[in-house]
């Protein structure tokens, strides 16, 4: 079996980011875990918080902050048709993290979602359209998506 057939993935998608459908309209997307933005942020963080390290051991606490961190300013890229009791939640790379701390189910799909190989696959590895940059399913303009609503 060819390699590239098991594990061939598109960089422009870990990079630009794929659309997750979460139901009832509402979307999310995210670049994948290991993208050149989350390896450069991770190299800076990591020295930035090189005092969070007892004796050659990172804190669970320090860990965290660079999860919380990593997620946020790399791995969010944008939301469509997200509330909160109500009212519209704008995309900001601050109101991603504020979720992803205040909501750990969130913060567990987002890590599992940007980290799934088969949603950032190359199309002509894969051997169809569907996560193809330029004919995504239903939207029409270039965008992949997958779908993670419940049924």
């Amino acid at each position: 079996m060819d390699i590239k057939e098991l594990f061939g993935t598109n960089e422009q998608l870990e990079s630009e980011g794929v659309w997750f459908e979460l139901g009832s309209g509402a979307r999310i997307r995210l670049a994948r875990q290991g993208n050149p933005k989350w390896n450069e942020f991770r190299r800076l963080k990591l020295r930035t918080y090189r005092n969070g390290f007892r004796g050659g051991v990172m804190t669970d606490e320090t860990a965290e902050e660079i999860m919380l961190d990593l997620l946020a300013e790399t791995i969010i890229l944008d939301w469509e048709g997200l509330t909160s009791g109500g009212q519209e939640l704008k995309y900001s790379k601050s109101c991603a993290r504020d979720l992803l701390v205040d909501l750990r189910d969130f913060r567990d799909f987002v890590a599992r979602a940007s980290s799934e190989m088969e949603s950032f696959r190359d199309t002509e590895i894969k051997g169809d359209t569907k996560n193809s940059v330029s004919s995504s399913p239903g939207n029409g303009n270039g965008e992949h998506t997958e779908n993670f609503s419940n049924p």
